[in-house]
């Protein structure tokens, strides 16, 4: 199977690496270029917990303090695993999508009402998860540690693949990712 891959290298490369091992033919093409939001180091030690919507969230994360046993909510599995080798301890993964977090979050027993959580995300966003925190009572503050940018061109290496291998799956993940490729 000809499969092409569009999260960045970072982020899929152990999945690459297994879907190759299967005997299908792998292209990556990434659809979004990650930077970072170049802010002064955060004090997280002034927050109950943290709140990531996205391995890029983690990877651009810089802090005054170095308490990594601070509540970390993770939006996936992918999530964690970058906030668990970036050394926080306290870390909870939700299914892979905002809602599902929202809900972690909401039902999560070491939570209070008027806790402080930061929201620590990039400049493109799907749902106003602070918003929707703070109308439950918690007092949220989003931060933004990187920003995204739509890749819309492909060189034309990868176009000879494409014709050479028409993929027959194509993994996208995000609505974001999905209009970069479409472009």
């Amino acid at each position: 199977m000809n499969i092409i891959l569009t999260r960045p290298l970072n982020d899929t490369e152990n999945l690459m690496q297994e879907l190759f091992k299967l005997g299908h033919k792998i292209m990556h093409i990434p659809t979004l270029k990650i930077s970072s939001a170049n802010l002064n180091p955060i004090e997280i030690n002034k927050f109950k917990a943290l709140v990531f919507t996205s391995s890029n969230a983690v990877r651009n994360l810089k802090v005054k303090d170095n308490k990594k046993d601070i509540i970390c909510f993770c939006v996936g599995s992918i999530t964690e695993k970058i906030a668990r080798a970036n050394g926080f301890t306290k870390t909870i993964s939700a299914s892979g999508n905002v809602n599902a977090l929202k809900n972690l979050i909401l039902n999560s027993k070491e939570l209070k009402k008027n806790d402080k959580l930061a929201y620590i995300c990039g400049d493109k966003i799907t749902l106003e998860l602070d918003k929707e925190l703070g109308r439950e009572g918690f007092k949220v503050k989003k931060i933004i540690n990187y920003f995204s940018e739509k890749i819309t061109s492909l060189n034309d290496a990868n176009i000879d693949l494409i014709k050479k291998y028409p993929p027959n799956v194509i993994f996208v993940y995000s609505l974001r990712s999905a209009e970069s490729f479409n472009s």
